[in-house]
């Protein structure tokens, strides 16, 4: 999921883009049987990418 979310990342004006929904397609497509609920996915989403510093570079 972590790894999808950087992987989708696009870089914009000098700036870092990340998409969520581009996330949850991409799961989507990975895990084809498995059903959850939007909300709860991003809400781990946001949980688990917050668990990474953030590094000026």
């Amino acid at each position: 999921m972590v790894e999808s979310y950087f992987r989708n990342a696009r870089k914009e004006n000098s700036e870092w883009a990340f998409s969520i929904p581009d996330c949850v397609e991409e799961f989507h497509e990975k895990f084809p049987g498995k059903i959850f609920q939007y909300q709860d996915f991003v809400q781990q989403l946001k949980y688990s990418v917050g668990l990474f510093p953030e590094i000026d570079s």
